[in-house]
């Protein structure tokens, strides 16, 4: 049974409570910084369970908080009393891990006590998710020009031809 750490539960929670008030991670992180709040790994240094003396030896570098481990921690369901196991696989031969799609992967519930509600984990991730960017192709790319008839999409300019006139070559 996991048990909470008491001693940095706290940082948790106000990473949830920014995330829920609107603030994006990387904000998040930046404030994180300047208040000298200590980042995970080096918790994890720290005690002695996992080795960073290289990262330490500038002591600047315990409140280095990255953007990605906010957003990590934002997603992950052990804060809500779940534990989600088989999330990666090793590539047989190979020796490199590969994510497990989320519905092959085992979530057992209610095993520990939560550190956030439901209703504040969903907030969090939610406002998190609204702040993304649009990752579907409907921006134009360095040396894109759009053509100019209806529905007609990018289109790269090719060239000029002796009289002045621009070609394009549309893209699919």
């Amino acid at each position: 049974k996991l048990i909470v750490d008491e001693e940095t539960a706290w940082i948790v929670k106000r990473i949830f409570e920014y995330a829920n008030a609107g603030m994006g991670t990387n904000k998040i992180a930046t404030l994180f910084r300047q208040e000298q709040v200590p980042c995970p790994s080096w918790w994890l240094h720290q005690r002695g369970e996992k080795q960073y003396q290289k990262r330490f030896e500038n002591p600047a570098n315990k409140y280095e908080w990255s953007h990605t481990v906010i957003r990590n921690i934002i997603g992950n369901p052990l804060y809500l009393g779940h534990t989600v196991m088989c999330k990666t696989e090793i590539v047989f031969k190979v020796g490199k891990f590969k994510k497990v799609p989320e519905a092959e992967q085992i979530r057992v519930d209610n095993t520990h006590e939560p550190l956030v509600s439901q209703e504040v984990f969903d907030g969090a991730n939610a406002k998190i998710l609204s702040r993304r960017r649009d990752t579907t192709d409907n921006f134009v790319r360095a040396g894109e020009v759009w053509d100019v008839r209806e529905g007609a999409g990018p289109a790269l300019l090719d060239g000029e031809t002796a009289q002045g006139l621009r070609l394009y070559h549309l893209c699919p």
